[in-house]
């Protein structure tokens, strides 16, 4: 049996919000449009981090295997002028606030270990 994992980048449609009590205990959600149109929903606990940091409109990218969607990481922007900390730049049309700053590397291993160790995430696709 030959075991396909695929890359797939998507946008954040909906951020998670209240928990839902599920058979699983307590679950939040996050919506993902992947880049061919469909959209999946990422399940995990309460306190899942990587899955409240998202916000709406943010780009993500997920690995999908035999058991569904799992999120990697934050789609990495292209690469600007840093800013310095003292005099922090603000793009036009984000209302003066500061965006995300990127996942560093520790953290982007962190989210992969967490990942890899919720095999009881439950994952569901939904097409439009």
């Amino acid at each position: 049996m030959t075991q396909s994992i695929q890359l797939h980048t998507g946008t954040v449609k909906f951020s998670a919000g209240k928990a839902f009590q599920t058979k699983h205990g307590d679950r939040i959600n996050v919506v993902i449009t992947l880049a061919n149109g469909e959209e999946t929903k990422l399940w995990g606990g309460p306190d899942d981090a990587a899955l409240l940091a998202l916000k709406k409109g943010q780009q993500v990218q997920l690995m999908r295997d035999t058991k569904g969607y799992k999120l990697i990481a934050e789609a990495q922007p292209e690469q600007a002028p840093q800013a310095s900390p003292a005099s922090p730049q603000t793009p036009a049309g984000n209302n003066g606030k500061r965006l995300p700053q990127p996942w560093s590397d520790d953290e982007r291993e962190r989210s992969q270990a967490r990942l890899n160790n919720t095999a009881s995430c439950s994952n569901t696709a939904m097409t439009k």
